[in-house]
């Protein structure tokens, strides 16, 4: 794997976290009550992500500006909190990736930076 794709990656990651986690903090108490399971799954997948995609999938969520919301927004989707999350939040990478689920629903990145 292209260990300065995958350093990006985790940077950009780490970045979309630091500014959801921002936005966090301005939200009233039963706001982040209510987001709870969205910002736990949130944090979860901020941890792993960069480490759980193959390349394809990498490539694939770099076109975007906010590839932690894409993720997150897919994993809670699937309403369930899996006993097994490494193996959840693989599936949910992969099916984005194999599907362009993201294409048309988000923001791209303006940076010239193509799929494999």
């Amino acid at each position: 794997m292209n260990q300065e794709m995958k350093e990006q990656f985790q940077k950009k990651v780490q970045h979309c976290y630091a500014a959801q986690k921002a936005e966090w903090l301005k939200q009233p108490q039963e706001e982040l009550i209510e987001n709870a399971f969205r910002i736990d799954a949130a944090k979860r997948i901020a941890e792993i992500l960069p480490e759980s995609v193959n390349e394809i999938e990498m490539s694939y969520l770099m076109r975007f500006k906010d590839p932690l919301k894409i993720v997150t927004d897919a994993w809670v989707i699937e309403k369930e909190y899996p006993i097994d999350f490494d193996e959840q939040l693989s599936w949910v990478v992969w099916e984005l990736t194999d599907k362009c689920d993201a294409d048309g629903f988000y923001e791209r990145e303006n940076n010239g930076i193509s799929a494999v």
